[in-house]
């Protein structure tokens, strides 16, 4: 008899469990009834999900919002997305903060180079070869990472500007303007790659303006 007692009351249970999952649940939202999924709660205020989505809204911790322009993160609703944004549950400041991967960085001085925070700020997000270079300070010549001030790259050859200068893309002696050209340290072409290191498009060479002082060679390496 016991058994058999036992045997009703698990299919009872089943039978209940599955009539709640196939018709949802009644809770209390703010003191009054809902069923869900035919309404919603969020915070005091019961709506349907015709309404959620006509209206945008959104719920983050209790707090309901326009999910067109604003976010939830971590329970605090970003305003300005332009402003701010979400680094897995974190608000931060896009002026002054990155996302690298999960992890908050400061851009002044960290960076972000292939999922890793490393030391040292500026626009260090393109990649030469698998490293990554400052675009501010530093260019790629051929898998290679020069510092602007002191080296150029002259097609595929990196050279060194106090004794060298590259003119119509061919290396000589000598420093200052190439006479031909008239320009600045004369004419460098600098290989750059895309920020998966690689090219996703066919190599190509685009000449600058006279008053530039490189003409650039889009990733060496891509396929043809």
């Amino acid at each position: 008899m016991r058994h058999l007692l036992l045997i009703f009351l698990l299919v009872t249970v089943i039978i209940t469990a599955g009539c709640v999952n196939q018709s949802g649940y009644s809770s209390y939202c703010g003191g009054v009834q809902y069923h869900y999924p035919e309404q919603n709660c969020c915070g005091s205020t019961i709506y349907t999900p015709e309404q959620r989505d006509a209206m945008h809204i959104g719920c983050c911790n209790g707090t309901m919002y326009n999910n067109t322009d604003h976010d939830c993160c971590g329970g605090k609703i970003i305003y300005g997305r332009d402003i701010d944004s979400c680094c897995y549950g974190v608000v931060i400041d896009n002026t002054t903060q990155g996302c690298c991967l999960s992890k908050v960085y400061d851009k002044a001085t960290q960076h972000c180079c292939a999922q890793k925070v490393a030391p040292g700020g500026g626009s260090w997000d393109t990649f030469c070869g698998s490293q990554c270079y400052n675009m501010d300070t530093q260019s790629c010549c051929y898998g290679v990472v020069i510092d602007n001030t002191t080296h150029g790259c002259c097609i595929n050859v990196v050279y060194d500007r106090t004794s060298q200068r590259c003119c119509d893309n061919k290396l000589e002696s000598g420093t200052g303007d190439c006479p031909e050209q008239g320009g600045a340290g004369g004419g460098d072409s600098i290989s750059i790659c895309n920020s998966a290191g690689q090219g996703s498009a066919a190599c190509f060479m685009s000449k600058q303006n006279e008053e530039q002082e490189n003409s650039r060679l889009i990733c060496p390496s891509c396929s043809h």
